[in-house]
């Protein structure tokens, strides 16, 4: 009885720490005007008390303080050397923000002690993720058919967000959102968006949830071609290229891995030659085809601006600290004339570079490097690639500084410290 209220609690604050990475990455909920949900915060408690119960706390006080002592000597120099790394950025960036504090201070050394002492756990928060994004999911493709599509049934308020500027969006009991459309021809067709502020962010989190499943956690499943389906059909219906690019990279590399182990002796066969060759070229063909006509159309060009841009406020600053954390308007002093409208920024990999300089780009890219390098000498390919489907997202979508995107990091960093250890091990 015991053990299964144990795993009844512990089962619900992975479910509520996974719905709050998931609100994380920028949802409507995480911008409204009215109300602030204070995600970052309630996901520093939420980790907090998961982390005490799931590592720190044990039967007695005795053992509790024996635990922690045991814990300081495992891993103090990692979180020395840690907090000294992220006190001399916010220090030579000037950093106030809370949000730097709740992310860098906080939620990413919990997760890293979290994933550290249960390496487990990365694919037990992977999967409430994935269980979550698949009920998201299904919501918004039903009312994606009924509301926009049939329109058998319709919008029920407006709900204030200030995403870039502040506007009302339509809402469906709080659960499902209109907030982009695009035009083609003279057709207006709606983007299925979720509880998201735009489509990218949707595609962002579909396509994580896809890599999660693909990457981690197949195995586990037993209804695989119906989460497949619920997933893939849904970011069609957000309309997202980078969504669409991404979902062709991982099942172009799921294929290529299905006719390695099924015909590992055949490769010399120049049939299963041909299969890859044809499959490739049809693959990038298709990729190019989309990335083309996406650089041709108004989105595309505010894309490439938000490149220059960010580019000419790094490069025009400190290329060591950059602008400042969190200095969005000197990016957008460098926008072109025609995003006026429209200074939203699109991209992680440059903001990151613009307004943290070469130094808190190192912090995303050594961890990033390290984990690579770990994985592909273990044979981890399928870690490997989630890690080039990370860095994709990050070049296309906006979400650096999200709990998600933390949560990531906090894998990278674990995974980085386990290389070193293994390292000193063998010297």
């Amino acid at each position: 009885m015991k053990n299964k209220i144990k795993l009844n609690i512990d089962s619900f604050l992975e479910y509520v720490l996974a719905l709050l990475l998931i609100l994380g990455a920028n949802s409507v909920y995480s911008v409204t005007i009215k109300y602030n949900f204070h995600i970052n915060i309630l996901t520093s408690l939420v980790l907090l008390l998961y982390v005490l119960k799931k590592i720190i706390i044990k039967k007695n006080i005795k053992e509790t303080i024996n635990n922690i002592k045991t814990l300081l000597e495992k891993h103090y120099l990692f979180y020395i050397i840690f907090y000294t790394v992220l006190i001399i950025f916010a220090l030579i960036n000037d950093v106030h923000q809370f949000n730097f504090v709740s992310l860098f201070l906080i939620i990413l050394p919990l997760f890293v002690l979290l994933y550290s002492e249960n390496e487990n756990t990365i694919t037990t928060i992977m999967k409430k993720v994935l269980d979550l994004t698949v009920i998201i999911a299904i919501t918004s493709l039903l009312s994606y058919l009924l509301i926009d599509i049939l329109k058998v049934i319709d919008y029920t308020g407006k709900l204030g967000i200030n995403w870039g500027e502040e506007k009302l969006i339509k809402s469906f009991l709080n659960i499902y959102f209109q907030t982009q459309y695009f035009q083609l021809n003279n057709f207006y067709i709606v983007r299925n968006t979720g509880i998201f502020v735009e489509a990218p962010m949707y595609s962002l989190i579909l396509i994580l949830a896809i890599s999660y499943y693909e990457f981690f956690i197949e195995n586990q499943e037993k209804n695989s071609l119906l989460i497949r389906a619920i997933l893939i059909i849904t970011l069609l219906t957000t309309f997202s290229t980078t969504g669409y690019l991404l979902l062709i990279i991982i099942y172009l590399y799921k294929v290529f891995r299905y006719l390695m182990r099924k015909n590992s002796r055949s490769l010399k066969n120049n049939s299963l030659k041909y299969i890859i060759i044809v499959i490739s070229i049809i693959a990038v063909a298709l990729c190019a085809f989309l990335l083309v006509n996406r650089l041709r159309t108004s989105s595309g060009s505010t894309r490439v601006d938000d490149y220059v841009a960010s580019y000419k406020a790094w490069i025009n600053s400190s290329i060591i600290k950059g602008v400042g954390f969190g200095n969005e308007d000197t990016i957008k002093l460098y926008m072109s004339d025609f995003r006026k409208d429209n200074q939203g920024l699109s991209n992680s990999l440059m903001v990151i570079i613009a307004e943290g300089g070469l130094y808190l780009l190192l912090i995303y890219f050594i961890p990033f490097l390290i984990s690579s390098i770990s994985f592909y000498k273990q044979k981890k390919y399928e870690y490997l690639y989630f890690n080039v489907i990370v860095l994709f997202l990050l070049i296309s979508t906006i979400f650096f500084c999200t709990n998600t995107m933390i949560n990531i990091l906090s894998i990278w960093i674990t995974y980085m410290i386990k290389h070193i250890k293994e390292k000193s091990k063998d010297n």
